[in-house]
């Protein structure tokens, strides 16, 4: 009788136990994970996320107020980042730092112009890609988009946008063009990508200035 009863109480401990057990498995999952609510359904208690809340009070709402100025500005905005990160100076930047860099008048005369051409272009298709947006923004609004018309547009809006990189990328392809490897290192180390002048660089010995069609030697450093 003595052992029955223990086997009674070993068994009753037993169900106890996995009943325990899946009682937690429901909680957890079964990786053992707290189960929260899926991405975008809110807190779980009911609220619904709001990511958007407020932009539907902008002019063209996929583009932000920063946005439209750059783009009316004609100003890069990260357009050129893989030619700046990239030894490839940019002519606004390099006009800022002429003093620290030593530019030559004739060097300052042809970052300045590639600057300004770069400018008027990009002003011209900074203004063209916020009219297509606002058009595409407008049919939505009306609620008279179509297939054809969301094609056409967000294809003219894609190659404009690259066509605006390009000219951004174009201009730092000039402006390398026209310095020589010590003014590239040290622009590089003015703009906080190099901590020496010249590390990690690899730039030709001479560069050919877009002006004149001549090569210049890099100037030996100075001890």
């Amino acid at each position: 009788m003595k052992n029955h009863a223990t086997l009674s109480t070993l068994a009753l401990v037993t169900i106890s136990l996995s009943l325990a057990t899946l009682i937690v498995s429901g909680c957890t999952g079964s990786s053992g994970t707290s189960i929260t609510p899926p991405s975008g359904t809110g807190t779980g208690t009911g609220t619904p996320a709001q990511p958007y809340a407020g932009l539907q009070d902008r002019g063209v709402k996929a583009l932000s107020a920063e946005r439209v100025a750059d783009l009316l500005a004609g100003r890069g905005a990260t357009y050129a980042q893989a030619a700046d990160l990239n030894h490839y100076p940019g002519p606004r930047h390099v006009l800022d730092l002429k003093t620290q860099l030593k530019l030559t008048p004739e060097q300052e005369n042809e970052a300045r112009n590639l600057y300004q051409a770069m400018e008027k272009d990009a002003r011209s298709l900074g203004q063209q890609i916020l009219d297509a947006e606002t058009e595409l923004d407008r049919e939505f609004s009306a609620g008279s988009i179509t297939s054809e018309k969301l094609s056409e547009l967000t294809a003219r809006i894609h190659e404009l946008d690259g066509e605006l990189r390009q000219v951004h990328l174009s201009a730092h392809i000039g402006t390398r063009a026209a310095l020589n490897p010590d003014q590239i290192a040290m622009y590089d180390q003015l703009r906080g990508y190099t901590t020496n002048p010249g590390a990690g660089q690899e730039t030709p010995s001479s560069h050919t200035m877009p002006h004149s069609g001549t090569t210049e030697s890099s100037p030996t450093p100075q001890p």
